[in-house]
């Protein structure tokens, strides 16, 4: 699943993006989810999340 940034927020880094999700904070869905909020609770271990970044214009790929 493919993830935005919620809520106005804008992480310039990798690094940045990956601790807020890993924090718990909540993202965009995409299509599969109706573009509803989400977050690492809302994930089984093993998952894989794309998290978008740096005004949606990079990826960083996260394994839950």
């Amino acid at each position: 699943m493919e993830l935005q940034q919620a809520y106005g927020r804008n992480r310039k880094t990798k690094a940045e993006v990956i601790a807020d999700f890993r924090a718990g904070k909540d993202f965009a869905g995409d299509y599969s989810i109706g573009f509803a909020y989400t977050g690492i609770a809302d994930f089984k271990t093993g998952d894989t999340v794309l998290l978008r970044y740096d005004s949606d214009r990079k990826v960083a790929v996260v394994k839950v």
